[in-house]
């Protein structure tokens, strides 16, 4: 009866270290920023003040929710940025993330999404590469 009892106790003992261990959540910290130079130049991007058109980024961290985490300007720059705590994609696995402008997907000619692998311990910060919206970016030698 006592061993009977002491193995009970032993199991229930790993049962909840077990359900502790699973109860833990993802989440990353992740730093989105587009370049909009080349939509500042050719005017079809007017930002406030003086405009009302925004940019933002929607995909697999918030569920493609549309109009997604509305970006800000960075100072007086092209960039555009805003943070997120990603608490839906699995730490170790890959972020899909899409730009948009005024609620619209960025027209991507070679690929639907854009997407970056997490890392894979809990609570850490990732700030993604800066894109071009709609990888209209300068012309680059190698």
């Amino acid at each position: 009866m006592k061993r009977n009892l002491l193995s009970c106790a032993y199991s229930a003992l790993l049962l909840g270290a077990a359900g502790v261990m699973t109860a833990q959540a993802s989440s990353t910290i992740l730093t989105f920023s587009v370049n909009m130079a080349t939509n500042l130049a050719n005017g079809t991007f007017n930002p406030p003040p003086n405009g009302t058109d925004v940019v933002s980024v929607f995909g697999s961290f918030n569920g493609y929710a549309n109009p997604g985490l509305l970006l800000f300007q960075q100072g007086s720059s092209t960039i555009f940025t805003n943070s997120y705590n990603d608490t839906s994609d699995a730490n170790g696995n890959t972020v899909a993330y899409r730009f948009l402008l005024n609620g619209n997907a960025e027209p991507l000619s070679c690929y639907d999404n854009r997407a970056w692998y997490l890392p894979t311990n809990n609570g850490a910060s990732l700030a993604l590469p800066t894109a071009f919206y709609g990888g209209n970016g300068p012309v680059v030698s190698i």
